[in-house]
């Protein structure tokens, strides 16, 4: 009887294909997904606005340029510029761009007094970062302990939601034997787009050719502080001619 030969003792082996990791039709789905995830990176990148100004030739692109207030939300390294507002010139002031020694390109003015026998120091329009009533608490939390009687109040000032907070300082110059006197009136406004803060600050100062007693220092105060009614007017006169509505 013949003996069988069999495949395996011929040397052959049987073979089981192994099917790929993933099917073509799974690679084409996932070669599409990952497209579809690159055109959206693109997309958003040339489409999405924060709201940050343009830089071109070290400037910061914005319109009404000459009168914006411009604050850097960023940081040095990585700046973002954001507009706030728009203030231009104010009667019986002279306005000055106030240059930022840290960053040429924050835009905030000082307003110097026409009258030079008006007790106003100057009054300063600038941006900030924090919201309107964290700001204004914040500057409570840090002249609190040179002036008790600092506050913040909330009230309407030329036709906006204000934080207004009000301090005083005295401080003396052994050396040179003289006295100052400072009254500060900030008032605090949402910026343009609900971003950040507008502060328009009323300042006064007095100097004392001598350094002054308590009853002396008293008479003296009186004698060169503003009413708050008067400050008032002023600040409504500033956030009057404030405009917070284009961002750009």
């Amino acid at each position: 009887m013949a003996k069988k030969i069999s495949a395996r003792s011929k040397g052959y082996r049987k073979t089981v294909q192994k099917k790929p990791f993933l099917t073509r039709k799974e690679i084409a789905i996932l070669i599409g997904i990952v497209l579809a995830i690159v055109l959206a990176i693109v997309l958003f990148n040339v489409f999405y606005d924060d709201g940050s100004l343009d830089i071109k030739d070290g400037q910061v692109v914005a319109e009404n340029l000459e009168n914006s207030i411009v604050y850097n939300f960023g940081t040095g390294d990585a700046p973002k510029y954001y507009k706030l507002g728009e203030i231009g010139e104010i009667d019986g002031y002279t306005r000055e761009l106030w240059e930022n020694s840290a960053d040429a390109l924050v835009r905030r003015y000082t307003y110097t007094p026409s009258d030079e026998a008006s007790p106003i120091e100057a009054v300063t329009v600038s941006g900030a970062l924090v919201g309107p009533e964290d700001l204004a608490n914040s500057m409570l939390n840090y002249f609190i302990g040179s002036d008790p009687e600092s506050e913040v109040t909330q009230q309407e000032i030329g036709g906006r939601t204000a934080y207004l907070h009000t301090y005083t300082t005295t401080s003396t110059d052994e050396e040179a034997g003289t006295m100052q006197y400072l009254q500060n009136y900030d008032a605090y406004v949402v910026g343009a787009g609900d971003r950040g803060s507008v502060c328009v600050r009323l300042s006064t100062l007095a100097e004392s050719p001598e350094i002054l007693e308590e009853d002396a220092l008293t008479a003296f105060i009186e004698e060169n502080s503003i009413t708050d009614e008067e400050a008032l007017a002023q600040l409504e006169l500033f956030l009057t001619a404030l405009s917070t509505e284009s961002s750009k």
